[in-house]
């Protein structure tokens, strides 16, 4: 069994990869609190987006592996979302803010995959899938700026 031309070793290879470059994720927060975590966040997200397109197209299993590390520091790095919940809502909301986030995010993670397999039996093709995906990537980017901008608190 082979996916985009792939066998099961070689997927499990670059699965791993993807995986191992969840480690950046210091990397990205780190970031984020010298820059706004808004805009790391934002451009983590397009990088998601970008990614998925390019191991799709991808020729070589060289561009193969280096776009899925890609994929997965730019996933490992959306722990910079909990941060953003501490910048943006006081101590009082912040477990309600931080849940309501969780909640989210395990209900796109939940229907994210079944979407895709709908996609895919619908159109019998995994590459609109993809191209799904990379837009709600490309979405969160933009949402990332456009919503939520942090108010500045009263001076005292």
């Amino acid at each position: 069994m082979s996916w985009c031309g792939l066998s099961t070793v070689e997927s499990g290879f670059i699965y791993s990869i993807y995986s191992v470059a969840g480690l950046t994720t210091p990397l990205w927060g780190a970031l984020s609190d010298r820059m706004s975590r808004r805009y790391v966040f934002s451009a983590l997200c397009w990088l998601s987006s970008f990614s998925v397109l390019a191991f799709v197209v991808a020729t070589s299993h060289a561009l193969r592996c280096f776009t899925a590390f890609l994929v997965g520091s730019a996933v490992g790095g959306f722990a910079v979302y909990a941060a953003m919940v501490g910048d943006y809502y006081d101590k009082a909301l912040y477990g309600t803010a931080f849940g309501l986030l969780t909640l989210f995010l395990g209900i796109g993670m939940t229907l994210g995959p079944a979407l895709g397999g709908y996609v895919i039996a619908t159109s019998k093709s995994m590459g609109n899938a993809i191209l799904l995906s990379a837009l709600g990537y490309g979405l969160a980017g933009i949402l990332a700026i456009i919503v939520g901008r942090r108010r500045s608190a009263p001076r005292l």
